[in-house]
């Protein structure tokens, strides 16, 4: 419309209406997309929502600065193209982002920092793919995490440590045919989950 929005403007589109967000930085109060909408985001776009945020729909490549409100609803998806990333940022402490139940979450390679994953849905990881969990991070499941082919769930090196937890009821499966039974839950030449630490109160599945 050639008029430059300001900080309380609203931007409403038809609910199944897919949108394509190019490049720069956007900084938002609130985020929600209706169920069957989308929002595709660029490679190298900073996308920081400081309020509640609706992210099933969201598909693409980008940098995600979230607040403690952020989650994907049930039947919804948040995914990473394939070929692309996504890194998950923490714009207050005790930011939070939580796949609801009959939520999904499609990991083609994703890194974390500092933002806590709590999953009740379903979070997967595609083949040879990785979910990288930056200091400061934990990830808590209660629900189903699916590591497909070479797919790889790995905490990196730094303080205060990445933890995982995988709570009563939930479940882990992991694609290949050797395991070695570490706290970490290590595979060889297979999956990987390899977080510490790492507490397990549900089901661990290889298969």
């Amino acid at each position: 419309s050639g008029v430059a929005p300001t900080s309380t403007d609203v931007v409403c589109f038809p609910s199944t209406v897919a949108i394509r967000v190019q490049g720069g930085a956007l900084t938002v109060a609130g985020w929600d997309i209706a169920p069957g909408g989308s929002v595709s985001l660029e490679l190298g776009i900073v996308v920081t929502i400081t309020g509640e945020a609706d992210l099933g729909g969201v598909s693409g490549a980008a940098r995600l600065v979230v607040g403690p409100d952020a989650y994907v609803d049930g039947g919804e998806t948040l995914a990473v193209a394939p070929g692309g990333n996504i890194t998950l940022e923490p714009a207050v402490a005790g930011a939070r982002l939580t796949i609801r139940e009959g939520g999904q979450f499609t990991v083609d390679n994703v890194a974390i920092s500092g933002v806590d994953i709590v999953n009740q849905g379903t979070l997967t990881v595609n083949a040879a793919d990785r979910l990288g969990m930056r200091p400061g991070t934990s990830l808590t499941n209660s629900g189903t995490i699916a590591l497909n082919g070479r797919a790889t769930i790995n905490a990196e090196a730094g303080s205060p440590v990445a933890t995982a937890r995988n709570e009563p009821g939930g479940l882990v499966t992991i694609d290949g045919p050797v395991f070695t039974p570490l706290s970490s839950g290590g595979l060889g030449d297979a999956a990987q989950f390899s977080v510490i630490p790492f507490t397990n109160d549900g089901t661990f599945h290889v298969r």
